[in-house]
């Protein structure tokens, strides 16, 4: 079934946008150093890894993202076609996604990695709840996998049968904090589902100004003193993937004024590597491609944000 005539932008199209606008100027001393990282990822067989065993779709995934905003040489991305062509299609819906995220960027440099599509599309739908939307083993609904899905379907050029069904569902996670939880038995909003519950209402196209805003605020709330964003109200400490959703969905939410916007350049910046890549958490004594996209992409939304003021 062809995409939804008159459905909203395509998100990662959307998203790309954003990043790419924002990376435009980072200047050669940020980007060179995380370019040869991420090519130091590569494995044997042209996927990359991440910091332990072999290469897979999801590390490559992150890797060719970070590339292509980093501006690198497109053979370097190209040579990753093979290893993307040769993979078996995925039963769990990360890595579906993971792998057409791949293929997708290949194509933007003329690449080609021929993904058997109804395939993947079966494999898809065979997770998905009878409610419409998608969850765990449990059979409850998950905002996450919910959005994850959706953005499967975009990049397949499908609607998602029941998207209307799952909307409705990811709708009633939202909870009196004004986040939204993952799933129905968990009593208060967290960032990453948060930030996944406004990025599939906003591509159904119904992402409503009171929940925008309300949802806006509950993100802004999630800042920590030190710079980044929480995970969930008490957790030890921000990080460095909830920093990036927070900021993505606050600016598809075109609210990102109440954040303090020095504090997350300091927060993400302390997390970047001289040797290039960057950490999850303060905590954290390691890096990888995964971290490395979300310290970039942070980077390139503050940019952005900052242009807007």
């Amino acid at each position: 079934m062809p995409a939804e005539a008159g459905a909203a932008p395509a998100y990662m199209d959307a998203l790309n946008g954003l990043l790419h606008t924002g990376a435009e100027g980072l200047g050669e001393a940020i980007t060179r150093p995380q370019v040869e990282f991420v090519l130091s990822c590569r494995a044997p067989d042209g996927g990359f890894r991440g910091r332990r065993g072999g290469a897979d779709t999801y590390y490559t995934d992150f890797a060719l993202r970070c590339l292509d905003l980093l501006g690198a040489d497109p053979a370097q991305i190209a040579a990753t076609a093979d290893f993307v062509a040769a993979q078996p299609i995925p039963r769990d819906l990360v890595h579906c996604f993971s792998l057409l995220s791949c293929a997708r960027v290949l194509r933007r440099y003329g690449a080609s990695a021929d993904l058997d599509q109804p395939a993947i599309a079966n494999a898809i739908g065979a997770q998905q709840l009878p409610s419409g939307g998608f969850g765990g083993a449990d059979g409850r609904i998950s905002a996450t996998r919910s959005f994850i899905a959706a953005l499967c379907h975009e990049l397949l050029g499908l609607a998602m049968p029941g998207a209307e069904a799952a909307a409705s569902a990811v709708l009633d996670l939202m909870r009196p904090d004004a986040g939204f939880a993952d799933g129905p038995d968990e009593p208060a909003g967290q960032t990453n589902a948060t930030a996944a519950a406004i990025g599939l209402l906003a591509m159904r196209g119904t992402l409503g100004e009171q929940v925008a805003q309300q949802a806006a605020a509950f993100l802004v709330g999630m800042q920590h003193s030190g710079g980044g964003l929480l995970a969930y109200a008490g957790a030890p400490e921000p990080d460095l993937l909830s920093t990036f959703t927070g900021l993505v969905a606050l600016a598809f939410a075109a609210d990102v004024t109440g954040l303090d916007l020095r504090g997350v350049a300091r927060f993400v910046g302390d997390l970047a590597l001289a040797q290039g890549g960057f950490r999850a958490a303060s905590s954290d004594r390691g890096s990888d491609v995964e971290y490395t996209y979300y310290g970039l992409g942070c980077l390139a939304l503050l940019r952005v944000a900052a242009s807007r003021r």
